[in-house]
């Protein structure tokens, strides 16, 4: 039986600090948000269909057998005291189980990470939208007195 295993969580690519090692609350639960997203049926699948780690059991039960199956050789460790989260799957069928246990840990954190970034756009850009719009509201706001001052003055 091959294994591979991967700890991450630390810092992300670009070398933010993604979460710091405290024990609040806050920090438990993004952690173990992170860890049912690791295992969710979407991040699962999209494994999957990158790696197809279990060709027969594709064949004969469909996607829900592979995802039941991965679901099973996965796991998600959270070291809460260090922020951090190791991966690790053990495959033993195939050619090479070592090299499709590496691929399918590596895919899982590799789409994870690029999920994680995504959002952080999403929730940047909304933020940006926001101060954006009272940006504008700020700036109108003084033109708006003024006319509504010169129509008081006009029609009195």
């Amino acid at each position: 039986m091959s294994h591979a295993t991967e700890l991450f969580g630390d810092r992300t690519p670009s070398g933010d600090t993604m979460m710091r090692a405290d024990a609040d609350a806050s920090a438990r639960e993004a952690i173990r948000s992170a860890q049912q997203r690791l295992l969710s049926t979407s991040m699962l699948m999209r494994v999957s269909e990158e790696t197809n780690p279990y060709p027969e059991t594709q064949a004969e039960f469909g996607i829900d057998g592979v995802i039941d199956r991965l679901r099973k050789k996965l796991i998600v460790d959270v070291n809460h005291g260090a922020s951090t989260i190791t991966v690790t799957f053990a495959h033993n069928q195939g050619e090479k189980p070592a090299e499709m246990a590496s691929n399918v840990v590596n895919c899982l954190v590799e789409n994870f990470v690029t999920d994680m970034r995504e959002a952080m756009g999403d929730t940047s850009a909304k933020y940006q939208r926001s101060l954006d719009r009272a940006t504008k509201d700020t700036l109108e706001k003084p033109n708006r007195s003024e006319n509504d001052l010169n129509e008081f003055r006009r029609v009195n």
